[in-house]
């Protein structure tokens, strides 16, 4: 069964996740620099720095947009959805 936004957001927060603000809206996120394998039935390698949040959370999200993660401004690269698409990986550049 899949987490709801509300119940991932608790989870993130729970397990020392870090604020993520893109435009007016603010929530929990897990924040990742190292390179890791992400995917459910298969395996990805997403390097550099990202950030896991629910997915719906961001209207506005898009490539190129400012985002603030655990007060540092970053540039989305790109958004990727998983985990069945309930969770958003946001992959991210220095701004």
């Amino acid at each position: 069964m899949l987490e709801t936004a509300s119940q991932l957001e608790s989870r993130y927060r729970a397990s020392g996740g870090v604020e993520v603000t893109l435009g007016a809206v603010t929530t929990w996120g897990h924040f990742d620099e190292d390179d890791a394998v992400e995917g459910d039935d298969f395996e990805v390698v997403v390097a550099g720095p990202r950030v896991t949040v629910a997915s719906g959370i961001f209207p506005a999200i898009a490539r190129g947009a400012g985002i603030t993660v655990d007060g540092e401004a970053f540039k989305i690269v790109e958004p990727l959805r998983i985990r069945g698409g309930a969770e958003t990986l946001i992959r991210l550049a220095s701004s």
